[in-house]
């Protein structure tokens, strides 16, 4: 039966024949293997997810716990206005700086949330107005620095000329 074929069409058959069989087997045996590696990859990666969940939630509450800090969740207005005020107090004791003014803060409410505006005023040199701001926000991070503004005022009685520093600080916490 074979002997009436020539090599070439012997061969060309016999490569015919390999082909479907590497695709049968492909069908039959090996598609199921990477299908199955495939799954077992994505349930070593959710295994590999569920076994660090307890540091992912230490990480999240971490960063909720910075972000309650950096915006100032405060429990008590009178709280944070004299926190603010003893760090200032405390800071300003060895500095050239006059504290002016500290008045009450400004307070709005929208969406749940209460948004209190402590301003204050000092006098001192720019580089201590700085220091001071920089101490403020970002060693003490007693909510978020909004703005400063530094503006000279001129003394008439000693003909001196005064930078008067106003500072805008915002704490934000949930309407209960």
């Amino acid at each position: 039966m074979l002997s009436n074929f020539t090599y070439k069409q012997k061969n060309s058959a016999l490569l015919a024949f390999f082909i479907f069989f590497l695709i049968v087997c492909y069908q039959l045996s090996i598609s199921e293997t990477v299908e199955a590696r495939a799954n077992y990859i994505e349930k070593a990666i959710q295994l590999e997810e569920v076994n660090n969940s307890p540091e992912l939630l230490q990480q999240l509450e971490n960063q909720v716990a910075q972000l309650d800090q950096l915006i100032g969740n405060s429990e008590n207005v009178e709280n944070f206005q004299h926190t603010l005020l003893a760090k200032i107090s405390s800071y300003i004791e060895d500095k050239n700086i006059k504290l002016t003014s500290f008045p009450e803060p400004f307070n709005t409410t929208q969406k749940g949330y209460e948004l209190e505006t402590f301003v204050f005023k000092f006098e001192s040199n720019y580089s201590d107005a700085l220091e001071l701001i920089y101490y403020l926000e970002e060693k003490e991070r007693l909510g978020k620095m909004v703005s400063a503004d530094f503006s000279v005022k001129v003394n008439f009685r000693n003909k001196q000329r005064d930078l008067e520093t106003t500072v805008y600080i915002q704490s934000l916490k949930s309407v209960k």
